[in-house]
């Protein structure tokens, strides 16, 4: 297996924990913290930067204002908000973003062509993370 997709997925994942586990333990920027480098390598092996910053911004962007619509519905409810702005997506949740993002074009690669597939992975695999989060208490 390639090191860079090796090391893709296992940077998904540290910035996920990390998220999750700055959250439980009031340490919210833990997560942004680790994916700061993960990202910076991230960009600076991939072979079209500006296309992928762009594709992680938007991700970014977009995850963190459903994640935002989420918390002031209550569908959920997360630990770690900003002080001033409780109703909005927390950094951490912004930086799985990221985190997921990074794997789209990478780890993720292969379901480009699987349209459904992909579909189905997602509405299963979301909200098992979603849960997943829930119960460790984020």
């Amino acid at each position: 297996m390639n090191k860079k997709l090796i090391f893709n997925t296992f940077g998904h994942q540290m910035i996920w924990w990390a998220s999750v586990l700055g959250a439980i333990y009031a340490i919210p920027y833990l997560g942004p913290l680790l994916m700061l480098p993960v990202l910076t390598f991230h960009l600076l092996y991939t072979s079209n930067m500006k296309y992928e910053f762009i594709l992680i911004l938007v991700a970014a962007v977009l995850g963190t204002f459903m994640d935002t619509l989420f918390n002031i519905f209550g569908i959920v409810e997360y630990s770690g908000t900003y002080s001033f702005a409780s109703w909005l997506a927390p950094i951490w949740i912004t930086s799985m973003w990221v985190g997921f993002s990074t794997t789209i074009n990478y780890s993720l690669k292969k379901l480009g062509s699987k349209k459904y597939l992909g579909m189905i992975l997602g509405a299963v695999f979301g909200p098992i993370a979603y849960l997943a989060g829930q119960r460790y208490g984020a």
